[in-house]
């Protein structure tokens, strides 16, 4: 080859390389996944043909959140397989993919519900607890769960089961309203 003719060549395959790995690039789907047993959160991104859902390969991480960490610590979850639910994803052509763990994704890094489901535990409400925990994982009714421990719960928390026990019975009517959210059809 003459060297003109060399360099075009290299110019032409250094510029098909970088086409290459922009289209990789560009053709990135992100997205965050919710556990619908303990509340861990999983962030992955694969890397796709464009404007396809073929991937080529894939990236994870897993982060726990108060109320997986709490689950764990307290045994109410025991070590298991995460079962994720799609909360929110983008890339490759999609401007914005929502699922229904997004209605679930605020709820499980909420400190307040952690503490409080903890607190149920301690002191033996374990109904109460079973409760929260299945409202929580539904997203019909986890942002009303989310409400209940932000707004509803002492901030101080619960010195005594007696205090909690009195807490529960004024929350009963809030907790039919739950009830009845999640029962809609």
């Amino acid at each position: 080859m003459m060297p003109r003719t060399k360099a075009i060549w290299w110019a032409c395959a250094g510029t098909g390389a970088g086409l290459v790995v922009l289209a990789l690039l560009l053709s990135a789907f992100s997205w965050c996944s919710v556990c619908s047993r303990c509340g861990a959160l999983q962030y992955s991104t694969e890397w796709q043909i464009p404007f396809t859902s073929l991937g080529l390969f894939r990236h994870s991480s897993e982060r726990a959140t108060p109320v997986s960490t709490g689950f764990l610590n307290t045994g109410i979850v025991p070590p298991h397989k995460h079962v994720w639910l799609f909360c929110r994803g983008a890339g490759n052509g999609v401007k914005c993919a929502i699922g229904p763990g997004e209605r679930i994704w605020a709820t499980v890094q909420t400190k307040a519900l952690a503490n409080l489901i903890e607190v149920t535990q301690r002191y033996g409400e374990a109904g109460f607890r079973d409760k929260l925990v299945r409202l929580t994982f539904d997203p019909d009714t986890s942002n009303l769960v989310r409400e209940l421990a932000l707004t509803r719960a002492p901030v101080e928390g619960f010195p005594t089961a007696s205090a909690l026990h009195l807490w529960i019975a004024d929350q009963s009517d809030y907790l039919d309203t739950m009830d009845v959210a999640r029962k809609k059809p």
